[in-house]
């Protein structure tokens, strides 16, 4: 009942702060829904960064899809195991459409490579795998959570779908290019700085050592006394 009421707050802190996208137009969710995928993203790259991995970005973008899935399931009333067969399958989508996009950012980012190509690259993969996630993600709630729908139903709702993914992508997209590349410079000073303070530890160290050899040396010396 206690993780039952803190989903309840977050759903209600949620709606309060999310605008009411039931009047939107496919153009004004798609930019809602990429500005948010964004921020989200942007939240756990810079782990990925650090560490040259996309496993901790991937991590969480696909932990949220499935608690958000187990949350939509449990609404609809299916039971406990259905839900988290549901959830899985939710997140393990999220997981594999995100990889060759995320992977291939990270290579780019870790190699240097120009906002331009990173960027080109990373939309055309992104795209790509978003639309495989809408597809396959929304087959799976039309299954899952709504039987009683015809497919002629999720068939009808394909173009718009598409639509809203595409302009999502392109906002998200450009944010998460922009973002990614202000992380990695910000890791790359701060590993830089790390490098130079090392660096200089170790020639302060070295210099200890010489004055201390030389002081040995002296005292050894006939005209010390």
């Amino acid at each position: 009942s206690t993780a039952a009421d803190f989903r309840n707050r977050q759903l209600g802190l949620a709606k309060d702060l999310a605008p009411d996208t039931a009047g939107m137009g496919s153009v004004e969710k798609g930019v809602y829904s990429g500005v948010q995928s964004a921020a989200t993203t942007l939240m756990t790259l810079p782990l990925s960064v650090a560490t040259g991995s996309p496993v901790p970005t991937l991590s969480a973008l696909s932990a949220i899809t499935a608690g958000q899935s187990l949350g939509e399931a449990t609404d609809k009333g299916l039971p406990l195991n259905q839900a988290l067969i549901h959830a899985t399958k939710q997140g393990l989508i999220e997981y594999g459409t995100e990889l060759f996009p995320v992977g291939n950012l990270l290579k780019n980012l870790t190699g240097k490579t120009g906002l331009l190509k990173t960027a080109t690259q990373f939309m055309v993969r992104e795209g790509i795998g978003e639309q495989a996630a809408t597809v396959l993600q929304d087959l799976d709630k039309w299954a899952t959570l709504n039987p009683e729908k015809p497919f002629s139903e999720y068939i009808a709702e394909r173009p718009e779908a598409a639509l809203e993914t595409l302009i999502a992508t392109a906002v998200g997209g450009s944010i998460q290019v922009g973002g990614a590349k202000a992380v990695a410079k910000g890791i790359e000073k701060l590993q830089g700085s790390s490098v130079v303070d090392l660096g200089k530890a170790q020639r302060a160290e070295e210099d200890h050592l010489s004055v201390q050899q030389l002081d040995e040396m002296a005292a050894k010396h006939p005209l010390r006394e």
